[in-house]
């Protein structure tokens, strides 16, 4: 329990140290429930959740800025409505930074979720999730580089002549909500589906004062995945992925297998590949040590942009972390009284 956590307490300081747009996206999706899907908010058995993701992107591109979004969140099963039905809340924070200008783009959140069972063994879950917190841009004007090249500080200067301020800030709220099913089909089969809305209001943060450049439209997505026990040893998990936002889309399919190592501890190795359709292809590699999950992502570019990258796309790392505290049972001492 204490190597567990300890090693989770690393993984998790090492993203945090991170910490500095684009719309957020994973491909380790799984490890991110929140950002996924605030159905998935509390979805889980055990006290509270905690954990994070980090995602690094564009370092083989010539004399770019890398990508750089840590995400970092905690949700819990709060209390219980009936013998059955439970409310779980929870709070998803992340960062995203992007080019020369150093622009971020960043959002705390709160999540809260009615998971509704729809039988008396609570096989089959129904979930509706709502989701609301700021939407933060800033732009950094004043790190113009004068001694990148004229083109580039042409275009930096470009950009920042149309903000309306030195350096400017936009904030506003935003709100996401989805819908899940988890359903335990037998003794060896899970199925979890779910779609969100991210950006319901179309968020306004607007760097220019016109709105033109907001960029946070209504986003869709879609996620299902199948984990099978194949036998005591072998396990496989199909996951599906789409999420579309204004003319953008995206679809990624991944094949996880998993090798239990020791199943009175639970460590499970998993291993697995994907691909992010006319994008890149994906190698995935996680384990599960008890009641802490650990997974690293690297994305291998496929389409035309390799040749400006060398083929180096983006890299992930995440884990989370479930504590577990329940009362102990109190149990009366028996006094036996043998008869003499």
């Amino acid at each position: 329990m204490n190597f567990k956590f300890t090693l989770f307490c690393a993984l998790f300081f090492l993203c945090l140290g991170t910490l500095s747009a684009q719309d957020i996206h994973n491909t380790l999706f799984n490890y991110n429930p929140l950002v996924l899907n605030p159905a998935l908010t509390g979805a889980y058995s055990g006290t509270v959740r905690i954990g994070g993701i980090y995602r690094d992107q564009g370092r083989g591109i010539s004399n770019a800025e890398p990508f750089t979004t840590p995400s970092f969140f905690a949700d819990a099963p709060v209390f219980m409505v009936g013998k059955r039905h439970w409310v779980g809340a929870g709070l998803m924070v992340f960062q995203d930074k992007a080019g020369r200008l150093g622009q971020k783009t960043s959002s705390a959140q709160l999540s809260a979720a009615f998971h509704y069972s729809l039988n008396k063994k609570s096989t089959s879950v129904l979930t509706l999730g709502f989701q609301g917190g700021q939407l933060m841009r800033s732009l950094s004007c004043d790190n113009i580089n004068t001694e990148s090249d004229i083109v580039d500080q042409m275009a930096d200067a470009a950009i920042c002549s149309g903000t309306n301020a030195d350096d400017p800030e936009a904030s506003a709220l935003d709100l996401n909500m989805g819908i899940g099913l988890k359903s335990k089909l037998n003794k060896t089969t899970d199925l979890t589906v779910g779609l969100s809305a991210r950006h319901l209001n179309s968020p306004d943060i607007s760097l220019t004062g016109t709105g033109q450049d907001k960029e946070f439209k209504f986003r869709f997505i879609g996620h299902a995945e199948l984990d099978m026990e194949l036998n005591d040893k072998f396990s496989i998990a199909p996951t599906l992925y789409f999420t579309n936002m204004q003319a953008a889309s995206q679809f990624q399919l991944q094949g996880w297998g998993g090798y239990m190592l020791n199943k009175e501890k639970n460590i499970k190795l998993r291993f697995g590949l994907g691909y992010r359709l006319g994008d890149a292809g994906e190698i995935l590699v996680g384990l599960d040590y008890g009641d802490l999950r650990v997974a690293l992502g690297y994305d291998l570019t496929l389409s035309d942009l390799s040749d400006a990258n060398s083929g180096n796309g983006g890299f992930e790392i995440a884990a989370n972390y479930i504590i577990k505290v329940y009362k102990k049972p109190q149990v009366t001492p028996a006094v036996l009284c043998p008869q003499l």
